[in-house]
């Protein structure tokens, strides 16, 4: 038994126990628990690694894991970057890539195997990736990706039936399966790069650990045999492992962080804007006014007849009427206004550019529309109307805090007039409106 394998052992331990840790959060739930999966491969490639100087039957199954493991933690790998990594076409594909890989570690590993056994499992190797290619096609589930993996593993596939037909003579049984652990880390690092592009740290960490990972099997093999006299330490080759986890973890901490500011900006319930990006939205877009000499409307809206939502069916009924409503609003307002919820069942929009205020009575009125037809919540028919306050800027102030005085000013005073029974048109009827609203 070999005992080198220990330190590597020790630290991936660790590696996958902090993966343990965050595999249950929300943020990016899928691709941490492949990350682990792949890891724990891993981990099982240097328990094999330890066992594989034996002799006997313990010896060969030892050191097929040994490589097939490294197999298995790269598809693993590969398949955290699936869109949908729980589907019966992304589980066909990485288990009969895994179970053929492994039978062709399995016949190499066999002292004298037969040509034909060999050969066998090359063509099987071969076949599969297309068979399920083809799977794919015919179930319209294609991707880049996909693709990518299909051609590296068929060309991969035609490199090793040339080899096992002695066409490359001088091509060793060990450059060839060396060949065959670098097509999956080859493919890990293009998929990374095409699914998973970003610009920060830890995607360029894990890229280039990925390329030098794939890039390990074959140059230590060269190394070996056409510089017998270098001796590499073991751990210049593990070097890479350790890289990837790096940028892995790095990842892990980026996601983390930009959920946290998006949260911080985003209403937990609606996803929309909060108060706190509202105003720095609105303060940039009075900024943007200011030296453009263009126009921004502000539209304060509240809600109608919601205080009876909460009172008669409770509050998580409010918050389905809220969710409900957030994305009525939000099919009305264009790609490049600002729609937020401040608290409560209050919204605003900001519109911009010199066609705002023309286009705010038009919003206004979209939003008044959408609760025309009652909502249903919980088998329950929900009617409600929506006030608004509409106030322009320059014309009606210069700053922020007033002109979100006035919108709010217009709205209460529309809710007024709505509960006096009032029809709306009022002194400052193009800044008012109102919707009655229809009880539960």
């Amino acid at each position: 038994m070999s005992w080198k394998p220990l330190p590597d052992l020790f630290a991936i331990s660790l590696l996958i126990f902090a993966f343990l840790s965050v595999s249950g959060q929300r943020t990016n739930r899928n691709v941490t628990r492949y990350w682990l999966i792949g890891w724990i491969m891993i981990e099982v490639h240097f328990l094999a690694s330890m066992l594989a100087d034996m002799t006997g039957g313990l010896g060969f199954v030892a050191s097929v894991i040994t490589t097939s493991a490294l197999m298995w933690g790269a598809l693993f790998f590969s398949r955290s970057m699936e869109d949908r990594p729980h589907n019966f076409e992304s589980r066909s594909w990485i288990w009969g890539l895994c179970i053929v890989n492994t039978l062709f570690f399995v016949t190499a590993n066999i002292p004298d195997c037969p040509e034909v056994l060999r050969m066998a499992a090359d063509v099987l190797y071969a076949l599969v990736p297309v068979v399920l290619v083809l799977r794919s096609y015919m179930r319209g589930r294609n991707s880049a990706p996909r693709l990518i993996e299909a051609s590296m593993y068929c060309v991969l596939s035609v490199v090793l039936l040339m080899a096992t037909l002695k066409t490359f003579g001088t091509l060793s049984d060990s450059i060839a399966s060396d060949a065959v652990l670098t097509a999956p880390y080859l493919l890990c690092f293009l998929r990374f790069v095409v699914t998973r592009r970003r610009n920060s740290g830890g995607f360029v960490v894990t890229a280039i650990g990925l390329l030098t990972w794939c890039m390990v099997f074959i140059v230590g093999e060269l190394v070996g045999q056409l510089l017998p006299d270098v001796q590499v330490d073991m751990e210049v080759w593990n070097l890479p492992k350790f890289l990837v986890a790096v940028g892995m973890i790095l990842l892990l901490l980026e996601d983390e962080v930009a959920r946290n500011q998006h949260m911080a900006r985003h209403d937990s319930l609606t996803g929309l804007p909060n108060r706190r990006q509202f105003l720095a939205r609105l303060s940039e877009a009075l900024e943007r006014a200011r030296n453009a000499g263009e126009r921004v409307a502000l539209l304060s809206v509240d809600l109608d007849g919601f205080k009876r939502v909460n009172d008669r069916l409770g509050h998580h009924a409010g918050d389905a009427v809220l969710q409900r409503v957030a994305t009525l609003f939000a099919a009305q307002v264009g790609a490049g206004d600002l729609l937020a919820r401040v608290g409560g069942d209050e919204f605003f929009v900001v519109l911009e550019g010199n066609l705002a205020c023309e286009r705010a009575e038009q919003v206004a009125e979209k939003l008044r529309a959408t609760l025309y037809a009652p909502l249903r919540v919980e088998e329950n028919s929900v009617g409600l109307g929506a006030s608004v306050g509409i106030a322009e800027f320059p014309k009606d102030a210069r700053a922020l805090e007033p002109l979100c005085i006035i919108a709010d000013e217009r709205m209460y005073r529309a809710k007024a007039m709505h509960s006096a029974g009032g029809s709306g048109a009022a002194t400052e009827s193009a800044h008012l409106s109102f919707q009655p609203a229809v009880g539960v």
